[in-house]
């Protein structure tokens, strides 16, 4: 018998192997969490000795063919460790980093290594790697209680540069963490003092196969165990061959000749050879099917093998695992699922594939319709691809796969959809489908919109027929997401509101319903909000959160920073700050920090400091803002981030800085209703405070909101017109007060207080004052008091003595406040969320290698963003890049 590789089997018109171009991925992530189990193995006490010696290092690879037993050999050494000890089992599908970091958590996490108090039971691996998540993750890997060992299996089957650059960072990082890297070949790490177990490390001894003949109940000798080895040389895979050959002639009513003995060893076919005749052909019909078929997937469990085989029946099972029993075996914790052995498996993928093309399909077509069923959308993705069953696959997209868009799986998602013959298949609504997905991932939003338009168009009666109510949702939240991201808030909630209608009339609870659920809400709240109902849009995102309070994802993300507006909109500080400051809180902890998301909540903590006062604080929550540019766009978010700056600017009278905000943010088409009402606020502030030309103002049939009133009241002061200006401001006020926009009835009763005071009714001057201190004080609303040609100062500072309540103290500290400093030149590039990690290390005076410390990555990296940082500053010195932030109020 010879070592492997040595033949192929007669009717394997392909050599087995792993290179079949699909991922055949079925473990559920706790499944690929689990360490094989030890059963019927050996303890190998020369091995053992190796994988100890190793114990101060950091890295330990074991790197040999197929057949070598590197698993088992691995797996039973880890059984008899004191520690924790997390098995990942890699899969194709592993290809990004997030993907690899996600797995890596669950194992961890599995194993006990995390305390459920530790930052990585709470981490979140995001969609796309940002440098805040790393940093997160590194730090929460340093900062494991105890030494813990990682075992990544499989490492070859991801080849991917990316990961091998995140295995090698995870050996160099500085953390109690031990890597113990299985792989058919040697992993380009990078460590020349790893400790490295080849083949002739794992072969078979003299011992090791007389210790294998007790377990599997065959009678060795010495001399036999020597003539085994002779055969194999050590090769674990053929020392079992060997000794289920020596089983048989056990089994026989005379006693084997040492002829016959000679002849069962010394027969040297191929391995493929010998499972393919000896396991397979040698079983009866059902039975061969049974296993051909239960082949094309790596792990299973019982009820995944019958449904692999429907109409089988239940004895079927019983005889193939016993047909394959050298091959086979448990998955940790025994029963929890099974699996065959590697070589078995390809040999059983790939006979079914030459002997049967249509059974193979239909096998993979099974195994996806049975994996959609049980919670493993990804892997029922890809064997719909393999299956090459084009609807099937869209159906498994639009049902459970397409939520996973936004996680860690996202890349397997789109690799699985990348693989559709798109140009060979005729026009069909589940390929438009497909199509429009991965453009909305690309961001190609005029793209996907064209291609759900050809999804409708294919569904119609002289279409492809009825598209299914799952297809129709997804293609709804396609538009509506790729509205958003155009800019299209009519469009975004006309979508919202047809997938919300299909939602209450779908008659199965498909799998991603409540994902589905929860962006429908989340995107029509959006659109409300944007479009100037903060109120349905409160109720909107609300709902969305309901939906799942304890979801930690990017909807769940985008509607809380949403609702954080929406209660800052509303003149509902506290609630806003409060409910912002926890979705940036989470969105940190979890490295998500910098996803396009968050931008309405760092515009909600923005807006509440801008109008308590706090300016350096709106400039810097602003400055948060525009650094998220992560997984998405939403154009007017990013336009109210840039009228807030404007308006943080103008409070210090900073017009430069006003105008280049304003000017860096033009929205195109219908701007819809609250983005245009801040910069129309930021607009006439800025024409005020530079004496501008302030026009005619909004004609009386255009007015269409308390601000337009007030606006139109200030120009027509500004024009001497004093009659228009009382007229316009007491209907602001009115206004404001009916419905609750705190800060516009503030302003107006300044405004009207200064116009009577201009009159000479002080009286009157002091009852507006007294009237606006009471608007602003319960939600402490400083901004209108306090801003460059502030309204009606005369009279609030004669009635603010007789006030005694917290406002009015703190009013009374802005009262004669220093003039502000000369106007730095505005920032013209925001800076990156990188940047201004940097920037809020430098007053410290940290050494780059402390700061690369604290931000885990290298020093050229920190050196690299120190040059865009002066570079953007405009600064040549530490001292002037931390002068120049606080100046723009993006340090303390």
């Amino acid at each position: 018998m010879g070592s492997p590789g040595r033949g192929a089997g007669r009717e394997l018109r392909e050599p087995p192997g792993r290179g079949t171009g699909t991922s055949l991925a079925v473990r559920t992530p706790e499944q690929r969490t689990l360490r094989p189990s030890a059963a019927r193995t050996v303890r190998r006490p020369a091995v053992d000795r190796l994988l100890d010696a190793d114990g101060d290092g950091r890295l330990t690879v074991v790197a040999a063919g197929a057949g070598w037993g590197k698993t088992t050999a691995v797996a039973s050494w880890a059984a008899a460790q004191p520690g924790p000890v997390a098995w990942l089992s890699l899969e194709p599908r592993d290809t990004v980093p997030q993907a690899l970091a996600s797995r890596v958590l669950d194992a961890l996490r599995a194993s006990g290594a995390v305390p459920p108090d530790h930052e990585l039971a709470r981490l979140r691996v995001p969609p796309t790697s940002t440098p805040a998540f790393v940093a997160r993750w590194m730090r929460g890997l340093a900062e494991l209680p105890a030494d813990a060992t990682l075992v990544v299996d499989d490492l070859d089957v991801v080849r991917h540069h990316t990961v091998v650059h995140t295995v090698r960072d995870l050996v160099a990082a500085d953390v109690p963490l031990r890597l113990l890297l299985l792989s058919r070949s040697d992993p380009p790490v990078g460590r020349r003092d790893a400790t490295r177990l080849a083949a002739e490390d794992l072969a078979f001894t003299v011992a090791d196969v007389r210790a294998l003949g007790a377990v599997e109940g065959v009678d060795v000798t010495a001399e036999r165990a020597r003539q085994v080895l002779e055969r194999t040389q050590g090769w674990p895979t053929g020392v079992r061959i060997a000794l289920s050959r020596l089983a048989r002639l056990q089994g026989v009513d005379e006693p084997p000749t040492e002829a016959d003995v000679d002849e069962a060893l010394a027969d040297d076919r191929a391995v493929a050879d010998y499972l393919v005749d000896e396991v397979v052909d040698r079983q009866p019909g059902g039975v061969r099917m049974f296993l051909l078929r239960s082949g094309v997937v790596p792990t299973f469990t019982p009820e995944l093998a019958r449904a692999l085989s429907p109409g089988a029946p239940p004895g079927r099972l019983h005889d193939a695992l016993a047909a394959a029993h050298d091959f086979v075996g448990p998955v940790a914790p025994a029963g929890a699922a099974l699996r065959y052995h590697p070589l078995l498996r390809e040999i059983l993928h790939t006979t079914l594939r030459v002997r049967d093309p249509e059974g193979h399909q239909d096998a993979h077509a099974c195994a996806a319709r049975w994996l959609l069923r049980h919670g493993d959308p990804v892997a029922a993705l890809d064997h719909a691809t393999e299956a090459e069953d084009g609807e099937l696959v869209g159906r498994v997209l639009a049902e459970a796969a397409a939520p996973l868009l936004v996680t860690p799986a996202r890349e397997a998602v789109r690799q699985a959809l990348l693989r559709l013959p798109y140009d060979e298949a005729p026009p069909a609504a589940w390929s438009e489908l497909c199509a429009a997905a991965l453009a909305a991932l690309d961001r190609a939003y005029p793209a996907t919109r064209a291609h759900v338009a050809r999804v409708r168009a294919l569904a119609r009666p002289r279409g492809s027929g009825p598209l299914p109510v799952a297809s129709q949702v997804l293609a709804g939240l396609l538009d509506a997401t790729a509205a958003r991201g155009s800019g299209d808030a009519p469009g975004q909630l006309r979508e919202a509101d047809a997938v919300g209608e299909l939602l209450e009339r779908v008659p199965w609870p498909f799998p991603a319903y409540l994902a589905y659920l929860r962006s429908a809400h989340e995107l029509r709240g959006g659109a409300l909000l944007w479009q100037g109902d903060a109120v349905g849009a409160r109720r909107e995102l609300a709902a969305s959160i309901a939906e799942d309070p304890d979801a930690v994802d990017l909807t769940s993300l985008g509607a809380r920073s949403e609702l954080a507006f929406a209660h800052g909109v509303l003149g509902d500080l506290d609630a806003a700050q409060r409910v912002a400051r926890a979705a940036v809180d989470v969105a940190a902890s979890s490295g998500w920090a910098s996803y396009a998301h968050a931008r309405p909540a760092y515009a909600a903590l923005a807006w509440v400091a801008l109008l308590r006062g706090r300016w350096a604080d709106a400039d810097r929550e602003v400055a948060y803002g525009l650094a998220a540019t992560e997984a998405g766009e939403d154009p007017w978010s990013l336009a109210v981030l840039h009228a807030v700056q404007a308006l943080a600017a103008l409070a210090r009278g900073r017009v430069r800085a006003a105008a280049h905000a304003l000017a860096a943010e033009r929205p195109t088409g219908a701007v819809p209703p609250l983005v245009a009402a801040l910069r129309l606020r930021a607009a006439s502030e800025l024409a005020e405070l530079t004496g501008a030309e302030p026009g005619a103002g909004p004609a009386e049939a255009r007015i269409a909101s308390p601000l337009d009133s007030l606006v139109a009241a200030r120009r027509a002061r500004a024009r001497g017109d004093a009659p228009a200006a009382l007229r316009h401001a007491r209907v602001a006020a009115g206004w404001s007060t009916d419905v609750g926009d705190v800060l516009t009835q503030t302003e107006a009763c300044l405004l009207l207080a200064a116009l009577f005071e201009d009159r000479g009714a002080p009286r009157l001057a002091d009852d507006l004052a007294g009237r606006a201190l009471a608007v602003a004080g319960p939600e402490r609303v400083l901004r209108p008091f306090v801003v460059p040609g502030a309204l009606g100062l005369d009279a609030v500072a004669r009635v603010l003595p007789d006030r005694s309540d917290a406002f009015a103290a703190a009013l009374a500290e802005h009262v004669g406040a220093p003039e502000p400093a000369p106007e730095p030149e505005p920032l013209p590039v925001p800076l990156t969320e990188r940047e201004l990690s940097v920037l809020a290390a430098l007053p410290s005076m940290a050494s780059n290698t402390e700061i690369a410390e604290e931000l885990f990555v290298s020093v050229n990296t920190v050196k690299a963003h120190l040059k865009s940082l002066y570079r953007k500053l405009d600064v040549q010195t530490r001292r002037a890049a931390v002068a120049r932030g606080r100046a723009l109020g993006l340090l303390d």
